[in-house]
């Protein structure tokens, strides 16, 4: 298909290459996923800078499950499929930092799901003495009586 644009032919290279490096470097992220992005912006310009989206986006949320990731970009890749420039990461005034944040906010990352479940081992702390009304440190517990021993005498 020829394209009415000058540089089209290097613009599909260099698109190719993005999704190469993304399909790479993203394990989750499989061909599907890239094909129903595509769908979503329509354009192909939109597209190239939807995918150095995503990638900002992926690299950002490395911490966290690839596939919930890649899912919440596409509900707000859906919402703001007409201004993609809202959700990069390279300009100043975007989205970019409040996208990341709600996500964030939603989701746990890899490490807390691995030690949600377990249990939590009641280790001692050092320093304190247990009281059955309050935890005092011993320090402050010392300055208390040394005090009491100042006003007694």
């Amino acid at each position: 298909m020829k394209s009415k644009y000058k540089n089209s032919k290097s613009l599909d290279n260099k698109e190719k290459n993005l999704e190469r490096i993304i399909l790479e470097k993203f394990e989750k992220i499989k061909k599907k996923d890239l094909n129903e992005i595509k769908n979503i912006v329509k354009k192909q310009i939109s597209y190239k800078n939807t995918l150095w989206n995503l990638k900002d986006f992926m690299e950002e949320l490395k911490e966290y499950d690839e596939k919930n990731a890649i899912n919440f970009f596409k509900i707000i890749l859906k919402k703001k499929k007409n201004k993609i420039w809202f959700m990069s990461k390279r300009n100043a005034k975007t989205d970019f930092k409040t996208i990341i944040g709600t996500f964030k906010d939603k989701n746990k990352t890899k490490t807390q799901k691995l030690y949600l479940n377990q249990i939590k081992i009641h280790q001692p702390k050092l320093d304190y003495i247990d009281n059955p009304n309050e935890i005092l440190k011993a320090n402050e517990l010392i300055k208390k009586i040394i005090k009491i021993e100042v006003i007694g005498s």
